[in-house]
């Protein structure tokens, strides 16, 4: 635990940077005597890797995809653990209340970045991140729930995604081994369609191995 002094008013928003490779699991915790104190953090990684704020033990969701914006909706400071992801840069950014404990923990999914011959006005024009999370899930007969987009920018159109297990079908980490085996046979064969030529495709899987969050006394949540 490094406990830090922040001045923590209305709209505050700060960036936490490390001098190293940042942990996977950590505890936030702001503790006022003031209860009316809150603020926003932002913390810079290195790479786009799927991250989960959780909060009295449950995930708190990212904020909606926003189509016009091409990213996740602005964290607008309205409930401790509201947060979103900030794709290129890749900021994770999350909002905390006094009294509030949230903790960031890495999740089980499959990353993916598909690189593709499009320009970005092409690809929101055909629909968008919703039409682009249809043809996966379609393509690999998995329900769209379970496709998080974390970003999407130029080069020609990167978009990176995340594929998580399935809540509702109780699936485990190890089911998505299965799960990535069949869509990078559907990328090497040509039977993933996205709209647009494919120029590259990369992934790897993450996997949750922290222990289970603990309150300050070191017992489970």
């Amino acid at each position: 635990m490094f406990p830090v002094i922040v001045h923590a008013t209305d709209a505050s928003v700060y960036d936490l940077e490390f001098t190293g490779s940042p942990a996977k699991k950590m505890r936030f915790k702001l503790i006022s005597q003031d209860a009316g104190s809150k603020m926003t953090i932002r913390i810079k990684y290195p790479s786009a890797e799927s991250r989960a704020i959780v909060k009295d033990g449950s995930i708190i969701e990212m904020n909606a995809w926003n189509e016009t914006q091409r990213g996740y909706g602005a964290v607008m400071q309205t409930t401790c653990g509201e947060n979103r992801y900030i794709g290129v840069t890749n900021i994770l950014e999350f909002y905390i209340t006094a009294g509030c404990e949230l903790f960031i923990q890495p999740r089980d999914a499959i990353q993916t970045m598909v690189r593709m011959e499009w320009t970005m006005n092409e690809f929101f024009d055909n629909g968008g991140t919703t039409s682009f999370i249809d043809k996966v899930a379609g393509s690999l007969g998995i329900h769209a729930s379970t496709i998080k987009v974390v970003g999407v920018y130029t080069g020609s159109v990167v978009v990176d995604y995340s594929i998580e297990p399935d809540k509702n079908l109780s699936q485990s980490a190890s089911d998505l081994q299965a799960i990535k085996d069949k869509q990078t046979k559907a990328y090497a064969t040509g039977n993933m369609s996205l709209g647009a030529p494919l120029l590259d495709v990369k992934v790897k899987i993450t996997e949750n191995k922290t222990k289970a969050p603990t309150n300050e006394n070191g017992t489970a949540i």
